[in-house]
């Protein structure tokens, strides 16, 4: 049986997920259609993942699950909000439309990582250094050696 670490990552690095939060959020060739798609998916993995975090964690973990949670969205928020022009602008680009979104991950990235320090105390700060070096090894990894079929 898998551990919950396992079915956790998996869950992350799914390329559904992953692929759904592109239509949803940011690609503006979308059709309402398939962003309603992307986004009933994306409800449903989320549900599976608070599911997977209830089971697995204390109520002071939790609790900081919850804010970095909120810090998340609202970092996200407030980054997609003054990106938006560009996106529209970028609309039918698809060149265009990827650089934007590198770099809105790359803003996403740096203002949470701001906000992080405010939070954390700082043992969970240098994990959280941690494993964001550890997400970008995996990151060049996988583009660096792509699955066969791509």
């Amino acid at each position: 049986m898998d551990s919950q670490s396992d079915l956790l990552t998996r869950f992350l690095h799914c390329e559904a997920v992953r692929t759904a939060m592109v239509t949803a959020k940011l690609d503006p060739n979308a059709t309402q259609t398939q962003k309603d798609e992307a986004k009933r998916l994306l409800a449903e993995a989320q549900a599976k993942l608070e599911k997977l975090v209830a089971e697995a964690l204390t109520d002071e973990q939790k609790t900081l699950v919850e804010k970095i949670n909120a810090a998340v969205k609202d970092v996200q928020k407030q980054v997609l909000e003054s990106m938006q022009s560009d996106f529209t602008a970028a609309k039918g680009n698809d060149e265009q439309i990827k650089q934007l979104q590198r770099q809105m991950r790359q803003k996403v990235q740096d203002s949470f990582r701001s906000r992080a320090a405010d939070m954390f105390g700082p043992a969970q700060q240098a994990a959280f250094e941690k494993a964001v070096a550890a997400q970008a090894a995996a990151e060049k990894a996988a583009k660096d050696n792509p699955k066969k079929g791509k």
